[in-house]
């Protein structure tokens, strides 16, 4: 086996659910120079091993729904501290005992009002049978800022679309990451 061989065989058994090749990219769309991003300079070491703090920014429903593994959310997502952090980062430490938990509250397409305290990696996520569109979403910070999403959500797969570097979608655009206020 060639030296190239050996080297793409390792990189595959490295990729994960969610992991991406160009995880870091030079430029944003905005021709500004990104770089690896993570405010609290902590990042998941475990690997595939189940947990509720694991791979933060990365496609949770999706994920799970491809492995087969873990349980299967309606919501979930990672709020971050900036809008362009990477993979893995752990996002905001929001903590329940220190009273900084930050909330996801939701409406959904039932009218039902629905809230997710995120944990200390940043991570939330329900499993509470919810009805799409979600017609509401929004992060309230422990000082009762609020950052809202505007629009309908079409999903609960909140990182699919909150992305390091956001999306554009016939539904609407993210600018990047789900942030605090």
């Amino acid at each position: 086996m060639s030296d190239l061989a050996k080297l793409l065989a390792a990189s595959a058994l490295l990729v994960s659910c969610g992991s991406d090749p160009r995880q870091w990219p030079d430029l944003d769309a905005a021709g500004v120079p990104l770089g690896p991003v993570c405010r609290s300079g902590n990042y998941w070491p475990y690997g595939e091993r189940g947990d509720n703090h694991m791979h933060p920014g990365r496609d949770c429903i999706g994920c799970h729904t491809r492995s087969g593994h873990g349980p299967v959310f309606t919501v979930a997502g990672t709020i971050f501290n900036a809008p362009h952090e990477v993979d893995d980062c752990f996002g905001y430490d929001s903590d329940t005992r220190n009273h900084t938990a930050a909330e996801v509250q939701i409406v959904d397409g039932n009218g039902v009002a629905f809230t997710i305290i995120a944990n200390r990696s940043g991570n939330f996520y329900t499993t509470y049978p919810l009805r799409f569109p979600l017609r509401h979403v929004q992060v309230r910070a422990p000082d009762g800022s609020i950052n809202e999403m505007f629009g309908a959500a079409s999903s609960g797969d909140c990182n699919s679309c909150h992305t390091r570097l956001g999306t554009v979608s016939p539904l609407g655009e993210s600018p990047g990451r789900v942030t605090m206020p």
